[in-house]
């Protein structure tokens, strides 16, 4: 395991079914209380790379380990507990409240045949605040807006109090103030509990300052990686994405990126 890594990938391939390769190639490590993105163009295996992350899929080749044990062996309830997911999309089909949903994050500390508590409704409780929802507690998760059920899924995951959270798109559905909103409130549980984070996005300007690595993935495997000020670049983005047409800006210690028309 490479120095202090919390999660570190090496060598992974995958494929779906009998299709060409997802994944080729690609390894990461990221240590523990950082903060890192992923980043890449559409269809460049984001998404599945997360999801091998998450122990969602298995790699065909390579390997993961997680706190310096392979993630294959780690019991799922406990691996529940210090990994939370945030996928880009959730269903939902039922009207469940929004505090019932955040409720089976804790099931994981909830023993078997056994109701959640108290104070398992007052972690959910907390983990709506956190991601500023409380008063969405009762709504019927049916009746909420897109960024409201994306917020909701994030709650879920912080329900668990997970040591590493990895979102794919968290802040895709989101509006201004609930995208930057949702990046503080990831600072600040990282400065408060060292949690470990790892985003996909497409949101580059929310990057720098801030996070601490950005992994470009390209082809299924991790093209380059860097701080955000040695990724988020003219040349490094021009290639990544085969658009000529990025420019990028630093202002006031914040990069800032754009596609001209």
């Amino acid at each position: 395991m490479s120095g202090d890594a919390l999660v570190e990938a090496r060598g992974l391939r995958f494929s779906y079914a009998a299709g060409r390769p997802v994944i080729c190639g690609a390894s990461l490590a990221l240590r523990a209380g950082a903060m890192g993105a992923l980043i890449g163009p559409n269809g460049c295996g984001k998404s599945t790379l997360i999801r091998l992350l998450a122990r969602l899929l298995t790699p065909s080749l390579g390997d993961i380990q997680f706190g310096g044990m392979p993630l294959s062996s780690i019991n799922q309830r406990v691996l529940a507990k210090q990994i939370g997911y945030v996928p880009q999309t959730t269903s939902r089909t039922f009207p469940f409240t929004a505090l019932e949903v955040v409720l089976t994050g804790r099931s994981p500390h909830i023993s078997r045949f056994q109701f959640e508590s108290n104070r398992d409704v007052e972690k959910a409780r907390a983990a709506l605040e956190t991601v500023g929802i409380s008063h969405l507690a009762q709504r019927p998760v049916t009746e909420l807006s897109g960024g409201e059920g994306q917020l909701v899924s994030v709650a879920r995951a912080l329900a668990q109090e997970p040591i590493c959270l990895l979102l794919d798109e968290p802040s895709a559905s989101l509006d201004l103030k609930h995208r930057a909103g949702l990046i503080r409130t990831l600072f600040e549980l990282r400065s408060r509990t060292g949690l470990t984070v790892l985003m996909v996005t497409h949101d580059l300007s929310l990057l720098d300052p801030g996070f601490d690595i950005v992994f470009a993935l390209n082809r299924g495997t991790v093209a380059t990686r860097g701080l955000p000020s040695e990724v988020l670049c003219d040349s490094v983005l021009r290639d990544l994405y085969s658009d000529r047409h990025i420019r990028t800006r630093r202002v006031e210690g914040r990069t800032f990126v754009w596609s001209e028309v």
